[in-house]
């Protein structure tokens, strides 16, 4: 499976970018499973949170991966969130 992630602080367009190649290359874009995560939660999240979004994360691409993805985030992200 060939993944293109876009990867950079939040607000950036990161999501608008990673929308755009998906359709212009007509194929799939994985959202970012922590946006609808911590929708209701806000920034009152813990350890074990991110987890979860990790593994969310990785479900997410699973779904899809017959066909090249283009994602605005990975697990990549999620060790720089958790050192941070």
């Amino acid at each position: 499976m060939r993944k293109i992630v876009i990867i950079g602080p939040e607000s950036t367009g990161k999501t608008t970018l990673a929308g755009q190649l998906a359709e212009h290359y007509n194929t799939k874009f994985v959202p970012e499973f922590s946006r609808e995560y911590l929708k209701d939660m806000g920034s009152d999240y813990r350890f074990e949170d991110v987890l979860k979004m990790a593994q969310g994360q990785l479900e997410l691409e699973q779904r899809f991966e017959a066909h090249p993805l283009i994602m605005d985030t990975n697990l990549y992200v999620f060790k720089v969130w958790i050192e941070e």
